[in-house]
């Protein structure tokens, strides 16, 4: 009945993209983030995001708990859906703490004095669900 009740979203580390460089650039970022002091690519292939939980909130807005997967570590987060206007697409938001799935680079979790060299942890993601 269009309403959302579960899932399993698997996002393939391999197509890892910088869409706004280009160059030189766009290839050193995207070879950092796939070695193993970002998401360790060569060895964890997929993330994935297993909902457990999902509540409607309003006709188009849901709230969701799920279990995390990258890098091989699990955790528990929190997502929120919402129903795109005049579409049945929705956009998923989560933020989770990247020092929690040995994601180390510039991290004050994992060093010291790191100064304006400093990463904070948070990450926050966004993606469009199409639904077909």
């Amino acid at each position: 009945n269009e309403k959302l009740v579960g899932g399993n979203f698997v996002v393939d580390m391999t197509s890892l993209s910088v869409d706004d460089l280009s160059g030189r650039g766009k290839e050193s970022l995207e070879g950092h983030l796939r070695a193993d002091d970002f998401f360790s690519v060569k060895d964890f292939n997929f993330s994935e995001l297993k909902l457990k939980n999902v509540a409607m909130i309003s006709e188009s807005e849901y709230s969701a708990t799920g279990d995390l997967t990258i890098k091989g570590y699990t955790h528990e987060t929190k997502v929120s859906f919402s129903k795109e206007e005049g579409s049945k697409n929705m956009m998923a938001k989560l933020i989770f703490d990247r020092s929690k799935y040995d994601v180390k680079y510039g991290s004050g979790s994992f060093f010291e004095n790191l100064g304006d060299k400093l990463i904070l942890d948070e990450i926050e993601l966004e993606v469009t669900l199409v639904i077909m």
